[in-house]
């Protein structure tokens, strides 16, 4: 086993939410246990040992023989956290301190106190469901990594191993990055609240609903896989079939108003937008 693998037996994580409980889990299914964990919430480590078998050790002392720690804990509390780590526990030289955010951007002071450290990010561009048995493999999850040459090569060895497809961006567009990844999974979660609510109303059992409409979003998400997303996009607005588009306001309008401002925003949206990609391409 290279140096670079060998790290990754001595790996820590420092926060259990969805990130951090899943990110365990899976390094121990393939073979690299998580040496130590720690959370200030009891219950999520309890929670954590009912899914791997190798028990990582939860003393916040464990975490001084880690090679890499990963902090994944809100945004919010970083910093924090890392201080509290970096200043009660002696760090080795090259020591990779990184955060799962997307956006986030390491205290430079914290930095500069700390210049052994070898800070950074790995942000999985992953959708973690409540329950971390039924989330999927990080097989090609997009990872944006930041930091030191030493530490991108360092992290991509763990990103390989995971199966993901590790990337950089310039930090400047760190905020660009995360409104993408908002857009492409957060709204879509959106729509199909609001679908489920609208069908719902037809008589339709809601977890029928939702099973439907999961198949249906599951069906679009093929496509994008193989098309550019204008050739993917179908229905009344990428037929400019104002009839169809007119009927349903009217049905919105009288029983989803406010639902019915979100769908003309959206259908105006998506004609500006597949016209902007015509002009694009015609050029």
């Amino acid at each position: 086993m290279n140096s670079n693998l060998l790290s990754l037996t001595s790996t820590g994580i420092i926060g259990l939410g969805r990130v951090g409980t899943f990110l365990t889990i899976r390094l121990e299914r393939l073979g690299y246990p998580v040496k130590a964990v720690y959370d200030t919430d009891i219950s999520a480590i309890k929670r954590l040992f009912e899914f791997v078998t190798n028990h990582p050790e939860t003393e916040p002392s464990a975490l001084d023989d880690c090679s890499i720690v990963i902090v994944s804990v809100p945004d919010r509390m970083i910093d924090t956290a890392a201080e509290t780590f970096l200043s009660t526990i002696q760090r080795s030289d090259n020591t990779i301190l990184a955060h799962t955010s997307g956006m986030h951007q390491w205290n430079q002071s914290l930095l500069q106190k700390y210049p052994h450290i070898l800070f950074g990010s790995i942000h999985p561009l992953m959708a973690f469901p409540p329950n971390p048995d039924t989330a999927a493999g990080f097989e090609e999850v997009g990872f944006c990594l930041t930091g030191q040459i030493q530490t991108i090569e360092r992290l991509k060895v763990l990103v390989d191993v995971l199966g993901g497809y590790p990337f950089q961006i310039p930090e400047d567009k760190r905020v660009l990055y995360h409104a993408a990844a908002v857009f492409a999974s957060n709204f879509p979660v959106l729509m199909h609240g609001m679908a489920t609510d609208i069908l719902s109303e037809t008589g339709l059992d809601r977890n029928v609903t939702r099973n439907i409409l999961t198949a249906l979003l599951n069906s679009v998400v093929r496509n994008l896989a193989g098309n550019d997303p204008g050739k993917a996009l179908s229905g009344p607005a990428a037929r400019k079939d104002q009839s169809t588009i007119n009927a349903h306001l009217t049905h919105l309008n009288n029983q989803f108003p406010e639902y019915a401002e979100i769908y003309r925003i959206l259908t105006k949206a998506i004609h500006e937008w597949l016209f902007d990609n015509e002009m694009t391409t015609n050029t």
